[in-house]
């Protein structure tokens, strides 16, 4: 059945029209053509590819989940350690479209965080990259001075604590809102 909405010229309920136009939907009257309401459509900060590494699965599929459900990326490529993490990053980055975002688990085997960071930081030095990808530290531990310090060698960077809130749609927000902060920043 066709959905039907109060039209105020009309006096009745009417079946609606939706038109988009200057990046509002616009719910119309399909007989009088009077504006029923309009809704700002979100404009997601939509990167290219956005490449993450965490050791967990369970973590790695989520964060994949959140940035393919929320739209944040047309490519989200997950690593299980920060090695073959920077395999696909040292290829990635010689393209025109490059890497947006990276996602990096402070505690790893193989390679940790911060060792993948630094790492990422010289391969971008040694291409002579002016801009530096951001990099979102991803991690359960908490945040104290000489992390804080060991961070900001990495600049830009942030520190994103886990959180311990059994909610994954609670994680799934405030990843959407980091998300979205630092790719509106970065354009």
């Amino acid at each position: 059945m066709d959905e039907t909405q109060y039209c105020l010229c009309c006096d009745e309920d009417v079946p609606i029209n939706t038109v988009y136009r200057d990046g509002k939907k616009e719910i119309t009257c399909l007989y009088c053509g009077f504006v029923l309401g309009f809704q700002e459509e979100k404009k997601g900060a939509s990167a290219s590819c956005i490449l993450t590494a965490d050791d967990s699965n369970l973590i790695r599929n989520l964060l994949t989940d959140i940035l393919t459900n929320k739209r944040l990326a047309e490519d989200v490529l997950s690593f299980e350690n920060g090695m073959t993490f920077l395999a696909e990053f040292n290829q990635r980055i010689i393209r025109p479209d490059g890497v947006s975002l990276v996602i990096l688990d402070l505690q790893m085997p193989v390679m940790d965080g911060l060792k993948t960071a630094l790492t990422l930081r010289a391969v971008e030095t040694k291409l002579q990259r002016d801009k530096k990808t951001p990099i979102i530290f991803f991690s359960a531990r908490k945040c104290d001075e000489a992390l804080k310090k060991q961070l900001a060698r990495c600049a830009p960077a942030v520190y994103f604590n886990k959180g311990d809130s059994p909610d994954p749609a609670n994680l799934a927000d405030r990843v959407d809102r980091l998300v979205n902060y630092i790719l509106t920043r970065k354009k």
